[in-house]
């Protein structure tokens, strides 16, 4: 939010616009979106054992991971500064990202509770065991959408993953498929490179009855885009730039699935 007099970008602007929701959304917003860690958003990504987090690669491509560690595995205790202590695989397509300078979207989600909140802001450092990230915005989203689940560690945090990796282009696999259509929850990565306020990486949660994401006879995913808050944050991105990178988790199994289009 380099720009004080404004906090969103041309693209969430203008769908704003496009519902009579702009003047109202940007009041609401300068009550609504910090520049830095609240002490109840503090508190909030101290104790989670998972978060999901947006990056950029080389080519502009957003790609969403999961950091899981133990409870505290994220340092808030400088309300500017999140403190990651944990890397994604080297194999994730999310790894790309991380590098100094680059941006990145945070999304903390206590399935238990159903409370979600997001940070958006730059990497300020890569270390040996994590990364440091600079807090550019922090807000809260409401629960609706999300469907409880109880977590529990099937393994410990600082294990390295065993678990195959496959990469394909093109159509997805009969197996692929299966995961998308019988989701309940999915992640969504997408970027705005700017210039001006809102600009940065971010990653956002879609929910819905299993079977809400539907696959198109082409191949494309088609999913609803339910009525939220108005702000309008990935689908602004999404107007900016059409890329965006989906990640489906098999809750049951472990397995991950992430898609970029």
């Amino acid at each position: 939010m380099a720009d004080d007099s404004m906090v969103f970008h041309s693209g969430e602007q203008r769908l704003q616009a496009s519902l009579g929701m702009r003047e109202r959304v940007e009041k609401m917003s300068r009550r609504m979106i910090g520049r830095a860690l609240s002490v109840e958003h503090q508190h909030f990504f101290a104790r989670l054992p998972l978060v999901f987090l947006g990056f950029v690669d080389e080519a502009g491509q957003p790609w969403p991971g999961a950091l899981c560690g133990a409870p505290g595995f994220v340092d808030t205790t400088d309300p500017a500064k999140m403190v990651f202590h944990g890397r994604l695989a080297d194999d994730d397509p999310a790894a790309a990202g991380l590098r100094p300078g680059a941006a990145c979207g945070v999304l903390g989600l206590d399935f238990v509770s159903r409370r979600r909140n997001r940070v958006n802001g730059v990497v300020e450092q890569v270390t040996a065991d994590g990364f440091v990230l600079s807090v550019h915005q922090a807000y809260g989203n409401y629960p609706k959408y999300i469907h409880a689940r109880a977590c529990r560690r099937l393994r410990d945090p600082a294990e390295p993953l065993t678990g195959a990796v496959r990469r394909s282009r093109g159509p997805l696999s009969a197996e692929d498929a299966a995961l998308v259509r019988a989701a309940d929850t999915f992640f969504i990565a997408s970027h705005f490179a700017g210039p001006g306020p809102g600009a940065g990486a971010d990653i956002s949660h879609r929910g819905g009855a299993p079977g809400f994401v539907h696959i198109t006879e082409d191949g494309a995913l088609l999913f609803p885009d339910y009525v939220g808050n108005f702000l309008f944050n990935t689908l602004g991105n999404l107007v900016q730039d059409p890329r965006a990178g989906l990640l489906f988790i098999d809750f049951d199994k472990g397995d991950t699935l992430q898609i970029s289009g």
